[in-house]
This record gives C-alpha cells, sequence and structure tokens, in this order.
C-alpha cells in the first residue's frame, strides 16, 4: 500500500493541466493528450515579479477587471481553467466568474462571456524557456504584458494593469503556469462503477452523498492540497469549490460549506497495491469513506464511513476517474541516488544495454539519461546502449531525468579481443641460398584487436626472418616461429630446408661432359657437339632460352649461372658462317651474403685478339637503357677482367644495401685483320642485366 500525499506542480517544461500537456512550438502549443471531460484551474506566474508572486487575476473580483494583483500565495479570483479549442489553442476561463479573458480594442484585456469562435478570446502559449510562455492573442497577434501601477494602499499587494503589446521581448510578457492543486474527477465505486454525487443534483449543505450510473456534472470532484499537510479537500465542481464532503460523527458523508476548513474535511488517499485503485480515509476520524449496502432505490447506495480498513472489501475501493493519477494524486518523488547496475568492462565490439537504480524505489520518473564524460573515441552511446570501439577508458555518466540533478558515474573499461590462434601460411618447404620468401600469419579470431605478430628464426645463421620476410643464408634447417603480439602467447611453426642454388643445363646435338645436370651457382660445365652427318659442318652453339650464340667451337666451356638450354646448330658443307664475338651478362642477388653478382660470359672466333675486357654497372635507369652506357663514360663504374683468353667467364660481385637497383653489361674490345687484309679494332657490349637487392 502506498500514500501519495500531494499535488504535482502543474510545470514539467510546459504546463500539464489536468491531461493536457503543452509543448511549446514556434508561435503554438500543442496538447499530446485531449480528455474533455478533465479540466484543471491554474494560476499564470510572471517572471517579473519583484521577487514576489504576481498572478493574473482580478481585482476586487469585479468581472470586468483583469490586472495583476501581488499575493503571497495564489487566492480564489486568479484561478483560470484553460480550455483547448483547437490543438494548441485555448481559451482561459475565471473559474469564480466564469468569464473568458478577451483582448479589447484599447490594447486591453478584460473578462467577457464567450463568444464561438471568437479570436480576440482565444489564446495560444510561445515557449520562452526555463518554464515560461508568452501568451499570444490569435485575434490580435498581440502578447500579454504588464504596466506598473501605484501600489494599492489596502496591504493587498500592488495592482498592475494588464494591456496587449506587439514586441515579445520583455520580461513583463513572461508567464508561468503553476498548480492551484485543483484537478476534477468522478469517484467511481470500484466494484460497479458508480460516481458519488449530489442526492438529485441539489447542491445544498448537508445533502448525503449516493452514486449514480453516471458520472453526471453533479458528480464531478475537485481535489484541493491542503497547503503544508498531506491532505486533500474534495469539493464539489458545481459548487464552484464552496461545498466540501466532510464526515459527519453518525457515519453518513455529506456537503458542508468549505469556507474554514476542519479535520473531518480532509481526506488522504491510500493506493491498492499500484493499481490506481484508492481507499479515502477521512482525517478528523481515520475511517473510510465507504458503501457497505444498496437502499431501497435501484441505482443508489449510501455512501457512510466505517471505522476500520477491511481488507479486500470491494465496498471501500474507488477509482478516481477523469483524473491523471500520476500528476493528481501522486506525488512528485525526486531520485535522491542512483546506482549503475550494469557491467563496467567490454570488449571492443560488443553492445551493453546501461542499467541503473534509483532510490528511492518510488521515485516518480526513474528515467536516467546516459552520458559519455570521458572516452569518446573508446565508446559510443545511443540511448542507453553502449558500444566498445577500441581498447581503453571511459566514463559513463547517467543523470536523473526529473530534474533533481543526481547523477552517477562508472568507469567501462574496453578490453581487447585476444588471439585465439595463428596459422602461416606461404611457407615453403626448401629454399636455396639467397633467396626471399614472403610468410603471412593469419591470426583467428578475423575480431583480433591486436594482429600483430613477432618472427623469429630457430637458427640466423640458415634463414633470417624480419617481418614474415625470410632470407636463405646458408645450407641447414631452422624453424620459424611466429608469435602474438597481444600477450595471448599464441604461436605457429614452420621449418625450412636451405639448399644451395642449382640451375639446369639441357644439351641437343651434343654431350653434357658430366655425370650431372644441375649445378651449383657459378659452377664449370663443358658441352662437346655431336658429330656432323654428312654433308654438314657445326657452325656454332646458342642458348634456345634467349636465343643467343655462345660459342663458335664445337667443344665449349662456361659458369654456370642461370637454366641454360644449349643447342649445337649446324650448316652445309659450302655455307660460310659469319663468325663474330659473342657476349652475355646476368645477374644475381645473394641475400644470404648481401651482394649483387653480375656475370659476364664471352666467347670471341679463332683469329681474334682481345685488347680489353670487363664489367660496366650503374645505379641509374636513364644511363643504363641509352648509349651512354659505355665504357668510358663517367656515370659508369667499371671493372676490367685480366683473363684474355677467347673464352671466358669472369664475374664482379659487391656488398649492397636491401632495396638497392643495379644495372650491369660486359664489354669486349677486340682486334682482327678482315677480308682485305687490314687490321681492325672494335668493342661489343652484351645485354644489360638487371639485379633488385631483395
Amino acid at each position: 500500500m502506498r500514500k501519495w500525499k500531494r499535488v504535482l506542480s502543474i510545470l514539467l517544461m510546459g504546463a500539464m493541466l489536468a491531461g493536457n500537456v503543452f509543448v511549446a512550438a514556434p508561435e503554438t502549443v500543442r496538447a499530446e493528450e485531449t480528455a474533455a471531460n478533465r479540466k484543471g484551474f491554474i494560476e499564470c506566474k510572471l517572471a517579473d515579479s519583484d521577487g514576489r508572486a504576481t498572478y493574473l487575476g482580478s481585482w476586487g473580483g469585479n468581472v470586468g477587471d483583469v490586472c495583476n494583483i501581488t499575493w503571497t500565495g495564489p487566492e480564489a479570483n486568479q484561478e483560470w481553467e484553460f480550455r483547448e479549442i483547437n490543438t494548441g489553442v485555448y481559451t482561459l476561463v475565471k473559474v469564480d466568474s466564469q468569464k473568458v479573458l478577451t483582448a479589447l480594442e484599447d490594447f486591453t484585456v478584460g473578462q467577457r462571456d464567450l463568444i464561438e469562435n471568437a479570436a480576440s478570446q482565444q489564446w495560444i502559449f510561445v515557449e520562452d524557456g526555463e518554464g515560461y510562455y508568452r501568451i499570444k492573442n490569435v485575434g490580435t497577434g498581440l502578447y500579454l504584458t504588464t504596466k506598473r501601477m501605484a501600489p494599492q494602499n489596502d496591504g493587498m499587494g500592488q495592482e498592475k494593469e494588464i494591456i496587449l503589446t506587439e514586441s515579445a521581448e520583455s520580461d513583463a510578457q513572461l508567464w508561468k503556469p503553476v498548480s492551484s492543486g485543483y484537478i476534477v474527477s468522478g469517484i467511481a465505486w470500484n466494484n460497479e462503477k458508480l460516481y458519488a454525487a449530489v442526492d438529485g443534483g441539489n447542491i445544498t449543505a448537508g445533502t448525503r452523498i449516493i452514486t449514480w450510473t453516471g458520472p453526471e456534472g453533479n458528480q464531478k470532484m475537485v481535489f484541493r492540497k491542503i497547503d503544508e499537510t498531506e491532505y486533500y479537500q474534495i469539493l464539489n465542481f458545481d459548487s464552484n469549490g464552496k461545498l466540501a464532503l466532510q464526515a459527519k460523527d453518525d457515519g453518513e458523508i455529506v456537503l458542508e460549506n468549505s469556507d474554514e476548513t476542519n479535520q473531518y474535511q480532509q481526506w488522504d488517499f491510500e493506493e491498492v497495491d499500484n493499481t490506481g485503485t484508492y481507499r479515502i480515509k477521512n482525517a478528523g476520524n481515520e475511517q473510510y469513506f465507504t458503501t457497505p449496502r444498496k437502499e431501497t432505490s435501484a441505482d443508489r447506495y449510501s455512501v457512510v464511513r466505517t471505522e476500520e480498513l477491511e481488507m479486500g472489501s470491494a465496498s471501500q475501493l474507488w477509482t478516481l476517474e477523469g483524473a491523471v493519477l500520476g500528476e493528481m494524486v501522486h506525488p512528485e518523488v525526486k531520485v535522491t541516488g542512483i546506482t549503475i547496475t550494469s557491467a563496467t568492462e567490454v570488449t571492443v565490439g560488443q553492445i551493453l544495454d546501461l542499467t541503473a537504480t534509483v532510490e528511492p524505489t518510488d521515485a516518480t520518473n526513474p528515467e536516467v539519461a546516459w552520458s559519455i564524460q570521458e572516452g569518446t573515441d573508446v565508446l559510443t552511446l545511443e540511448g542507453s546502449t553502449l558500444t566498445a570501439v577500441k581498447p581503453g577508458t571511459a566514463t559513463v555518466v547517467a543523470t536523473a531525468a526529473d530534474g533533481s540533478g543526481v547523477t552517477a558515474f562508472a568507469e567501462i573499461t574496453v578490453n581487447p579481443v585476444m588471439a585465439t590462434g595463428i596459422e602461416i601460411s606461404g611457407a615453403p618447404a626448401t629454399m636455396t641460398i639467397g633467396t626471399s620468401e614472403k610468410l603471412t600469419a593469419v591470426v583467428t579470431p578475423e575480431s583480433t584487436t591486436n594482429k600483430a605478430v613477432t618472427w623469429q628464426s630457430s637458427d640466423e645463421d640458415v634463414v633470417v626472418v624480419e617481418n614474415g620476410l625470410v632470407t636463405a643464408k646458408s645450407v641447414g634447417d631452422a624453424t620459424i616461429t611466429a608469435t602474438t603480439a597481444d600477450g595471448s602467447d599464441k604461436s605457429a611453426q614452420v621449418t625450412i630446408t636451405v639448399k644451395e642454388q642449382e640451375y639446369t643445363v639441357s644439351v641437343t646435338n651434343g654431350q653434357l661432359i658430366s655425370d650431372k645436370t644441375s649445378f651449383k651457382a657459378g659452377e664449370q660445365a663443358a658441352v662437346k657437339a655431336d658429330d656432323p652427318a654428312d654433308g654438314k659442318k657445326f657452325a656454332y652453339w646458342k642458348d634456345t632460352n634467349n636465343n643467343q650464340i655462345l660459342c663458335y667451337r664445337p667443344d665449349y666451356s662456361f659458369y654456370v649461372m642461370y637454366d641454360m638450354a644449349l643447342e649445337a646448330c649446324y650448316v652445309d658443307d659450302d655455307a660460310e658462317v659469319e663468325k663474330g664475338p659473342t657476349i652475355t651478362c646476368t645477374s644475381l642477388y645473394d641475400a644470404g651474403t648481401g651482394k649483387m653478382k653480375f656475370t659476364v660470359n664471352r666467347s670471341l672466333p679463332g683469329g681474334y685478339t682481345i685488347i680489353r675486357h670487363g664489367v660496366l654497372i650503374t645505379q641509374d635507369e636513364s644511363v643504363a637503357y641509352s648509349d651512354n652506357f659505355v665504357h668510358g663514360t663517367a656515370e659508369v663504374k667499371r671493372a676490367t677482367a685480366k683473363d684474355n683468353t677467347l673464352l671466358g667467364t669472369y664475374v664482379v660481385n659487391f656488398k649492397c644495401n636491401l632495396g638497392d637497383v643495379w644495372y650491369s653489361r660486359g664489354y669486349v674490345e677486340y682486334s682482327y685483320t678482315d677480308a682485305d687484309g687490314n687490321e681492325q679494332t672494335d668493342i661489343m657490349y652484351s645485354n644489360t642485366a638487371v639485379c633488385v637487392a631483395k
């Protein structure tokens, strides 16, 4: 059972008027809920009030005058009923006179009888912030404004004339609707939905309250909060609040004059298990508003008081129809404390619904608003749904939505997604010295926050590894290990066998003078051409891989630096073979030693004499593929060979940096005697070979 002690002030970012909510839009106020049978009395309090409450009212109760009177609290002549006639458009009806606030032609306002569809009696509320509104007349477009006048001499307060002005800037136009504690409702007996009413519809003091199958006009009740108490008066609406329900000692409940409130006119509402059903208890004798039995009339019940609470008795259960219960008799219980109850640790990518509990548990509005105070790069927040973006910490704030200003803080730790496994892909079973392979580590799951790995070789004399790039240095076996860097300590391994580089030599029309066909880099090999067929003679050896003539002698010795496909070529006996020097250049980067190697093979026929020969190298690509890549050019480095035999191989190797690019070509300068018997000299250059250190 819960007791609801006071009426909620009708002002929460707009005025809640017994079911109508003012929500200010530009030049209008919308009603989110319309209930024609609900009415509320309200005062309009001026912002510019010299420290005291200045209320829209009438001086001395005169029906024609509308002014401001400063009191210490609202009085009956300052109470207005707001009636919504269209969405956001209201008439303001004076409770005591039932006259309508009207814009007059002399830029003042007064109380007049209701005129159907009169724009001069229609008003809209323009929100100005902090719960204040400007009250604008629909017909004139002018605003209610106060004009200071001389103080009155009767000590009642200070009168201010109400005028209408065009501009909307003065604080003298800012009004705040405040509750007077009046809310109209029918009191319905919960058992048969019959309503407390005045007997026969007559409003006379002492009339016994009975029930109808209504509600009718004479069954509408006003609940008025009694200042500085937990009780209410229950007044009949048709009597304009002059008659109040009073419990008599003889057990009956009657309407009595309410000019002097006594404790027998004070009532307490006890809600039954949060159901919206109430027991109504009198403050004077602590007895309950009860309908115990049916009278002779078929549709009437006596309403009496009983001394004891009868648990489960339907005769004591009442609903307050036509009222907004939460705003009428429920007090606004403010939040005093918040406890954040949701988890404080999440993982990147995880979604968390933030939750909190408030104190007290019966707070009117237990909702909280969520925000991030620090760490917006770590978390994102939509409503109460949090998404973890990256590892780190962030502070979330829960703020009470009831305006109490109560907050709670929680530090949220976002943990990374840890690796659960790792595999190595792209690893060859064998490698040759000087070659490199790029390995890839695949970390699972895909959502792992830190996918970095560290690499390690079990024998760096055999294989070195850097960021997954494996380079073979010498013959042997080595194990490569990739380990996750996020602290999960997951690893994977592969074993690589390193062999020396070998190249193959195939021979057509001849024999390889060796019992093997694979040779290590730089290893010497020799071939011999088959005897020519009848009518044929040997012409030259050529490499069919590049169609390069290598030698004009049937016996050919050379150094193997690449895969070769040699063919002995023959011509007819009477054919003339035009012989000339040949020269080729190949390149090789040895990752194991970090050196580049350029090899030049050259062959000169008999009758030629070598003057000089060697290797040219440059890093300038524009030179390498131009006519300037020749002997004697300043930009070109030269290495000269000492071997002057007609058939020979010479090599240049040097240390370089990873990523370097060098270009090379061989050259040979020679002399010979031409067909006319004259001695000639010439120089020949090989192809340009490129080598990249990788």
